[in-house]
């Protein structure tokens, strides 16, 4: 346990009961718990929310059986394929001005060490993310987050009808990499971050280290899909926020 993580729950109880105050309260709790010692647990983010399929765990979808996806939100077809879970508009019955375009997403699964794994590096719930939950376990606006666009457009491509799961029907791929909301700060610099290039001990400044998992991520993507390769890539919708922009972009994407 941490200095903030309390064990024995029925000693704060019984100060709570005496009127007694600690003397000293956590500045700030770790995804998933709350409380002056961080003691209680509470709803973590996670994309979607499982779309009520899996049980999120800081960030990492863990999926219920007949289930996949980053966000649990598909199922095996009988048919062939995969079928998509109701969106937040369908389950609410709220009318989308989106339904109606033909234009269609295939929004690629990316591995988690791209996404997901960097929500887990999180040393605040509300680093990296557009909304996260209170103490209280209501979801909120999270304003803490220069570039949290990474992730809002991602969870909001997977909810939207927009999306396909059939990747011959789309006009658009999106790759999602949380790059400038996490990965570059403030997982950069940790003593145990993701380090891209270990192995050849690759230059560790953050734009380096961006450029190299973009470049991961493209070759990704072309090794199982032959969508990149089909189009050169014009099709291929990347974000890129972080202050130099596209600049340090590796020129296998930029061109």
């Amino acid at each position: 346990l941490g200095f903030c993580q309390v064990s024995d729950e029925a000693a704060l109880a019984n100060l709570s009961a005496r009127g007694e105050r600690l003397a000293y309260h956590c500045g700030g709790c770790f995804e998933g718990r709350t409380g002056p010692l961080c003691e209680q647990p509470k709803v973590s983010f996670c994309l979607r929310d499982c779309s009520g399929n899996g049980e999120c765990d800081s960030g990492f979808c863990w999926c219920k059986p007949g289930w996949f996806g980053i966000d649990c939100s598909e199922s095996a077809s009988t048919t062939g394929g995969s079928v998509l879970a109701p969106s937040s508009q369908q389950k609410q019955g709220v009318p989308s001005p989106a339904a109606a375009s033909a234009l269609r997403v295939y929004v690629y699964d990316m591995p988690s060490e791209f996404t997901t794994l960097n929500l887990q590096y999180r040393n605040s719930p509300s680093v990296g993310v557009h909304r996260s939950y209170d103490g209280r376990n209501r979801s909120g606006f999270a304003a803490g987050s220069l570039y949290a666009m990474e992730g809002a457009l991602h969870e909001w491509l997977l909810d939207s009808p927009l999306r396909t799961t059939d990747a011959e029907k789309a006009h658009l791929f999106f790759v999602p990499i949380y790059l400038a909301s996490l990965f570059m700060w403030p997982i950069a610099k940790f003593a145990d971050e993701p380090y891209v290039g270990r192995e050849t001990r690759e230059n560790r400044r953050r734009s380096h280290q961006g450029a190299l998992l973009m470049l991961k991520a493209l070759h990704y993507i072309r090794a199982r899909f032959p969508y990149w390769d089909a189009s050169g890539g014009v099709d291929h919708v990347w974000m890129m926020l972080h202050d130099e922009g596209p600049c340090f972009c590796p020129r296998e994407i930029r061109s």
